[in-house]
């Protein structure tokens, strides 16, 4: 078995001093504009085993058996970067180690601010040392408290979002467990018996804690006064929470 790490939004992550990507046998990190450092689209795939890497070559080829290229044959799909596309990925990944530093003391200075709050709690990670400081994840006492506080704290101009849309097997594709793949023009079915073996309720405690989390976006492109505004505005709403 081959382990494939999903390091979509973790550019720069630890995890108890081992960087995240480095557990598995391979280990895919997305350049989207929303990550943590953007190309615009497009991603990129790291390994170490020359076998894994060559058949990752074919793949993303459409498994073209360009001079150079050894192995067996196979189709692949067309998911090549273009050369503009990684030098603007190269940049950013210069940048990375600012970012991460911004990131993480702007984090922690609103944490400071808020810390005293009663009715919020701050939700730290398994190893917080190696918390990349994208977000800060609040935990009130309720749902109805989390939607009250993630409603008023965007009418202050402070981007948050709901932690239970996160929900990885909530996704309707999930849900509905089709590949777009036809096979004697019908989808094709991953799911048991043809129904999907996902639904809501499948892990209740985890969907209540998600229902009363909020994630204030932490940004490297704030500026300190951006951090006091944020600080502000939590408090501001936390003393009117219902």
């Amino acid at each position: 078995l081959r382990v494939i790490e999903d390091c979509a939004q973790a550019h720069g992550a630890t995890y108890r001093g081992q960087p995240v990507g480095s557990f598995g046998d391979v280990a895919t990190f997305s350049l989207q504009y929303l990550k943590i450092i953007t190309a615009g689209e497009g991603g990129a795939v790291a390994m170490d085993d020359p076998a894994v890497y060559a058949r990752a070559v074919y793949f993303h080829d459409l498994g073209f058996q360009r001079k150079g290229r050894e192995g067996p044959p196979f189709a692949g799909e067309n998911l090549r970067m273009s050369e503009l596309t990684g030098a603007v990925a190269l940049e950013q990944l210069r940048k990375l180690p600012t970012f991460l530093d911004r990131m993480r003391g702007y984090r922690r200075s609103i944490i400071d601010a808020i810390k005293d709050i009663d009715g919020i709690t701050i939700r730290e990670g398994r190893d917080p040392a190696g918390d990349l400081g994208a977000s800060l994840v609040l935990q009130f006492e309720d749902k109805s408290k989390a939607r009250f506080f993630r409603r008023t704290i965007r009418a202050e101009n402070i981007p948050c979002d709901g932690c239970f849309a996160k929900l990885s097997y909530g996704y309707p594709a999930i849900l509905a467990c089709r590949t777009g793949v036809k096979e004697d023009r019908r989808e094709i079915s991953f799911g048991t018996g043809g129904e999907s073996p996902y639904q809501m309720g499948l892990c209740p405690r985890t969907e209540a804690i998600l229902a009363r989390s909020v994630s204030i976006t932490v940004s490297p492109a704030y500026s300190p006064r951006d951090v006091e505004d944020i600080a502000s505005g939590i408090r501001k709403v936390a003393a009117h929470l219902p």
